[in-house]
């Protein structure tokens, strides 16, 4: 794929960069792209990421009681419906 002047200038308007440079710059990731797309994947698992990472999670656990009776019975008379706080609507 070939980029014309024409097309940087859009490209670089709309990405909000210079485009002195941006002509060569695309090119070459276009010529990128292209090495790529001629790579032979058959076979290959698609991977989420890279390298052989694991997400480190905290147990799921309960770090406070369960207030929310309270919470509801201090609300003023007629500010609360099936368990959540009414209160007024402010956008349209």
């Amino acid at each position: 794929m070939s980029l014309g002047q024409k097309d940087v200038a859009k490209l670089a308007h709309l990405a909000r960069i210079g485009s002195k440079s941006s002509l060569t710059d695309l090119e070459r990731i276009v010529s990128m792209f292209s090495q790529l797309t001629s790579i032979d994947t058959e076979g290959v698992e698609p991977m989420s990421h890279p390298l052989d990472l694991s997400q480190c999670f905290r147990t799921d656990s309960i770090s406070e009681e369960n207030v929310r009776e309270e919470m509801l019975n201090i609300a003023p008379e007629g500010c609360t419906a099936a368990g959540l706080y009414l209160v007024p609507k402010v956008i349209e």
